[in-house]
């Protein structure tokens, strides 16, 4: 069955109404059908049924969240640094390695963590497809052949 002049998000929507003015004829409501379509169709009655919004749907509260995690991160990053140059850091590399006075840097794992993953970023574009050519990817009609 197809509802001309709606589109598919409409239809259970139209569906409801249909039913809803077959079962108010049916209770010998008076009035005609065009009237309790229009009584339904009005906007007030549909700001009723809207969902209300969420804590993150407004911008001022993901702009607030946002504020916090860079500050968390700045703690994060300011207790690295008191500890690294207070205190002594154990390194998982050995003193005689050419790598243990860069493992002791301060935020060096983190900094290390995060060219890491955008180096898994590039490498993944580049396992789609090199020069034009799919490596990993299959055409776009690859099961309709």
């Amino acid at each position: 069955m197809a509802l001309r002049g709606s589109s598919g998000a409409d239809r259970p929507r139209v569906l409801l109404s249909l039913f809803l003015v077959r079962c108010a004829l049916a209770d010998g409501r008076t009035g005609t059908l065009k009237e309790e379509l229009l009584l339904m169709s009005n906007p007030t009655d549909q700001k009723s049924t809207q969902e209300e919004p969420r804590w993150l749907d407004s911008p001022e509260n993901v702009r607030k969240v946002i504020r916090w995690f860079y500050g968390l991160c700045v703690l994060i990053i300011l207790a690295d640094l008191i500890f690294s140059l207070g205190w002594h850091k154990h390194a998982a590399l050995a003193e005689e390695s050419s790598l243990h006075a860069i493992e002791t840097l301060p935020a060096f794992y983190g900094i290390y963590g995060f060219l890491a993953c955008v180096g898994l970023v590039y490498v993944s574009k580049v396992m789609r497809g090199w020069r034009g050519k799919n490596i990993l990817m299959r055409s776009e009609n690859y099961w309709e052949k």
